[in-house]
């Protein structure tokens, strides 16, 4: 992988239709394994993730020149919505899109331009489940890369910003 100067870093929201579903976080062994997959055949570097029921943020790091996100998401999205057990009405458009009415659409990519960036989007993804009410500490959410960060950036300082 190249070193970070010479790399694209994007932060990512994806979300599934009909908040409720809870589908991510029931299924992270598949989301796991479809991210895995898909960095196989078209490498990227996850720096930080959480998954929530029903969406999830993700700073990806790719290749010089290879910032293709939307292949991967693609992948990523199809790999695993092919791995769930389809057991719901499909409509004669969906089924000729091939699509299972699982993810949104669309999701949301920003672009990481610097260092501050990047630790702002770092922190914003591990307060996630927290400003959800999920838990009460970043730390108690089992489904995020808070724990294998080593020094991890606090929030407190950063809460107003958007992504």
């Amino acid at each position: 992988m190249p070193s970070p100067e010479l790399s694209s870093r994007y932060f990512f929201t994806l979300g599934v239709k009909g908040r409720g579903q809870n589908v991510l976080s029931r299924h992270i062994a598949l989301l796991g394994g479809s991210l895995r997959k898909t960095a196989e055949t078209h490498p990227f570097k996850v720096l930080a993730m959480v998954v929530l029921p029903e969406h999830l943020h993700c700073i990806m790091e790719f290749p010089e020149g290879d910032d293709d996100h939307a292949l991967r998401w693609k992948s990523i999205q199809s790999l695993f919505s092919n791995a769930l057990a389809k057991n719901e009405f499909l409509s004669r458009s969906r089924l000729h899109r091939r699509d299972r009415g699982i993810w949104q659409r669309q999701y949301k990519s920003y672009k990481i331009h610097t260092e501050v960036e990047l630790r702002y989007g770092m922190a914003y993804i591990h307060r996630d489940p927290v400003k959800h009410g999920l838990v009460s500490h970043e730390q108690d959410w089992p489904y995020s890369t808070y724990q294998s960060l080593g020094a991890k950036p606090r929030l407190s300082a950063v809460r107003n910003k958007k992504f």
